[in-house]
């Protein structure tokens, strides 16, 4: 919370930058990209230089190597300079392949910025609540009010399942399945293809960051670290 960021190399620090507030995301690519809550973000290369660049005032939300979402529902393209609302809560998912493709707390969108302004570039628009979302070719995967729902862009089934209440609290993805930390501790996994799931209690207290490599790893709020074999593995 104090906006510094510290640049290691093997496993040393190599030198620390000052943000202009408190970290809220980051992404790291081709060079790392901080987004703060004040809407600044900064891009830091392998060098001592980097450049920051503030096109909305709000806290970034989501981050890509060169695309912003934050809490005012704006999107920023700093490649082409662009800056537009998306939604009117914040934006939760960002993709960026030739278009950028978003999800917020009132739809599923996607917009293309190579067409003209004045004749509209959102060229998908589906009216699903998200909290969280991911994209496998034309389905679409979102997370709200503890329903896993799934909808397919092309022919616009969709399906819902009941996965577990509230709001997730965290969640990441793979290529073939999603995982959910909830606030009372317990760990959804789901197979993104059958939608099979399973629901395992951790702790008593909401998992508040989620990892998958060998095994599902993550985070508690009261600092306890867990630890799951992946039930469909």
């Amino acid at each position: 919370m104090d906006g510094m960021v510290t640049i290691w190399k093997d496993k040393k620090p190599i030198r620390g930058h000052k943000l202009t507030s408190s970290l809220t995301n980051f992404h790291c690519e081709e060079m790392l990209v901080c987004g703060t809550y004040d809407g600044t973000v900064f891009w830091f290369s392998d060098t001592e230089h980097h450049t920051h660049l503030k096109m909305d005032a709000s806290p970034v939300t989501c981050l890509l190597q060169d695309v912003s979402g934050h809490k005012s529902g704006v999107i920023c393209d700093y490649e082409t300079k662009n800056v537009f609302r998306a939604h009117e809560g914040q934006v939760n998912y960002l993709e960026k392949q030739e278009i950028i493709y978003s999800a917020g707390a009132d739809a599923i969108r996607a917009f293309d910025l190579r067409l003209p302004k004045e004749k509209g570039r959102r060229v998908l628009n589906l009216e699903q609540k998200s909290v969280c979302a991911h994209r496998r070719d034309h389905q679409w995967y979102s997370l709200c009010d503890g329903t896993l729902s799934v909808m397919d862009t092309r022919t616009k089934h969709k399906q819902e399942i009941s996965l577990h209440k509230g709001h997730p609290y965290s969640h990441c993805f793979t290529p073939t399945q999603g995982i959910a930390g909830w606030t009372d501790g317990t760990v959804s996994v789901f197979d993104l293809t059958t939608l099979d799931f399973y629901n395992v209690k951790q702790t008593d207290n909401a998992i508040r960051s989620l990892l998958v490599d060998d095994k599902i790893r993550g985070v508690g709020d009261d600092g306890l670290f867990i630890s799951l074999c992946n039930p469909f593995h």
